[in-house]
């Protein structure tokens, strides 16, 4: 017999999405678990089930060889209808909705079942951790309670997985904005450094304009106080700028001005500065 889907169906799905653990590889926790509670209720079969849309799939599996079976025919897909109780079937060819199940009639010829829903803290049964026997029997008090203490560890190894991704996914996203702030900050540095340029150039010759003339002139000047050195400054005009500018146009003018200024820097050190202070 098919089981129905719960009431919760999409929630569900996207609760068991979220952990990122389908079809991952097998993790030491989940085996340790299902080896125990093999160990303890005595059964040949351990499995950690998660019940996918169409499948349930073993993050970890004990006695079985399967990696998973079709929803249609899962034992986990009635067991987690009841999410906080522990589903037991003592023999499934006794009991109506298993009775033709294949995986009764055909391998692993399931006869005893006990399944403990594993459970998010908003009420999401995301799968099982189930015991598994070929023959028919039930589980003593102790086995039932400890059954479902394991079953809390599994939901503890799933929780510390998503608090785990969470806390990765936290610190590449600081990352990221950690990388965007060094990049603005270097776009920010860039552009301050080329107002500066543009706020100490003469736009038209390239060369250093009034302001950064009296700034380094000053420096120069308290040099020279303290070492004793001289500072030599040479003044240069245009003759006849102003005709020039009248007879052949100002923007003759500006490539005149542009000559003479690329005449002057080409002559000087490094050392030196040339500035224009201003019209011819």
């Amino acid at each position: 017999m098919k089981a129905e889907f719960p009431d919760n169906e999409a929630g569900r799905l996207a609760a068991l999405r979220s952990y990122e653990i389908l079809d991952t590889l097998p993790e030491q926790a989940y085996d340790d678990i299902t080896h125990l509670a093999s160990q303890i209720t005595a059964t040949p079969i351990a499995l950690v089930s998660l019940v996918d849309e169409d499948r349930q799939w073993f993050k970890s599996r004990h006695g079985l060889e399967a990696s998973q079976t079709p929803r249609d025919v899962a034992f986990c897909a009635h067991a987690i209808l009841e999410p906080e109780e522990v589903m037991v079937v003592p023999d499934a060819t006794a009991d109506d909705r298993f009775r033709s199940n294949p995986l009764v009639t055909d391998d692993p010829h399931i006869r005893f079942y006990a399944g403990v829903p594993l459970v998010t803290t908003g009420g999401e049964a995301l799968g099982t951790l189930c015991v598994i026997d070929r023959e028919p029997r039930a589980l003593t008090t102790a086995q039932h309670e400890t059954l479902r203490a394991l079953g809390r560890q599994v939901m503890a190894q799933l929780e510390l997985r998503l608090a785990v991704r969470r806390l990765r996914h936290e610190i590449e996203e600081r990352q990221r904005y950690a990388q965007m702030l060094e990049t603005y900050q270097r776009k920010l540095e860039a552009q301050n450094a080329a107002l500066e340029i543009d706020r100490m150039t003469d736009a038209l010759t390239g060369l250093k304009n009034r302001r950064a003339f009296d700034d380094r002139l000053e420096e120069e000047y308290l040099r020279s106080r303290r070492h004793g050195h001289p500072t030599s400054i040479l003044v240069a005009d245009i003759d006849h700028f102003k005709s020039y500018n009248d007879s052949f146009g100002h923007p003759a003018g500006d490539e005149v001005l542009k000559a003479v200024a690329h005449l002057l820097q080409a002559g000087c050190r490094t050392t030196d500065v040339v500035a224009r202070l201003g019209g011819e």
